[in-house]
């Protein structure tokens, strides 16, 4: 049974190297990747993992390289591997799939903790332990141990490092989701706020401003990568406004950018809110999602986002 699943998303060219076809969901934070993730995942032979975090610039966060650097040093040898894997099982690296306890729609933990630690030390083991490798072997083991066919992830690394991604794995396909920066910017916004709301309004405003600046660098870093790779066969942009106001026309756009069946259900995610109050909408795509930003950011603000990230918006149909 663990032979044939590797066999499915797993061929060999002709130099004999094993060529990956994952699914990557990649774009800015707060853009709805998570409701992408569900839906792909409780509708298909797609598993897609929650963020790994594995490659992100140090003034966004510490992404996994980080951590193998402070705690390990070099991966050469075999108790190096098995320090590695308990790091990895330690709930010490940041990103919501090292996080312990992370479950997903379906109940399953969509985590670390859904890989036997005893195969994936092994697979480790027998490979040449370089990062390409290690991040590949966490997808497929992650996905035979659910019984699905083709693995993958959402936000693996910061949209700066796709074009590293690509190079890794080119035959895999490359789902960028875009949404309207001032949505983006008013998430993160009460994101920051919501987990620390007894800061001075000093510290609220300067959190404030550097979002302002994290938001610039970042959506014209999403905007620069879609006009590279966007001719490209396995690159698909979806903006998250479309896929909201006509769910069933955009979805059948996605399953067959994947080679995947459309399926009904996929109509009737979970909603998620995670920066907002919660939604009364407990299934589907909820429209609200799509103006409630215009409550939670000031004219300034949004001029500003308006002045600094103009040509992006109009690329992208926001202005």
């Amino acid at each position: 049974m663990i032979l044939a699943y590797y066999l499915l998303f797993e061929k060999t060219n002709k130099e004999g190297e094993d060529i990956m076809e994952f699914v990557f969901i990649i774009g800015v934070s707060r853009t709805g990747s998570k409701i992408y993730m569900n839906v792909l995942n409780q509708n298909s032979d797609i598993n897609l993992l929650t963020e790994l975090n594995f490659f992100a610039p140090r003034w966004v966060r510490k992404d996994f390289r980080y951590y193998v650097k402070k705690y390990l040093g070099d991966i050469n040898s075999k108790t190096d591997v098995l320090k590695l894997i308990d790091l990895m099982y330690s709930g010490i690296i940041n990103g919501t799939f090292w996080t312990i306890e992370s479950w997903d729609i379906s109940g399953v933990q969509n985590s670390i903790i859904g890989i036997n630690k005893e195969k994936l030390t092994k697979e480790i083991l027998n490979s040449n332990m370089t990062y390409k490798e290690i991040f590949s072997i966490l997808i497929k083991e992650h996905t035979i141990a659910r019984n699905k066919k083709r693995g993958g992830a959402k936000f693996p690394v910061d949209i700066s490092y796709l074009s590293t991604l690509m190079e890794w794995f080119p035959d895999s396909q490359f789902v960028h989701i875009i949404r309207d920066p001032r949505a983006i910017y008013s998430s993160m916004i009460l994101k920051d706020l919501k987990n620390a709301p007894n800061l001075s309004k000093s510290k609220k405003n300067i959190i404030r401003i550097t979002r302002l600046f994290y938001l610039w660098l970042q959506y014209k870093q999403a905007i620069k990568m879609h006009k590279k790779y966007k001719d490209m066969n396995n690159y698909y942009l979806s903006r998250f406004e479309d896929i909201v106001l006509q769910p069933e026309t955009y979805l059948k756009q996605l399953c067959d950018f994947l080679k995947i069946d459309y399926k009904k259900e996929m109509l009737l995610p979970s909603v998620v809110d995670s920066s907002y109050k919660e939604s009364q909408k407990k299934m589907g795509f909820d429209k609200i999602t799509l103006s409630r930003w215009k409550n939670y950011i000031s004219p300034k603000n949004e001029a500003i986002i308006k002045l600094l990230l103009k040509k992006e918006m109009k690329v992208m149909g926001y202005l």
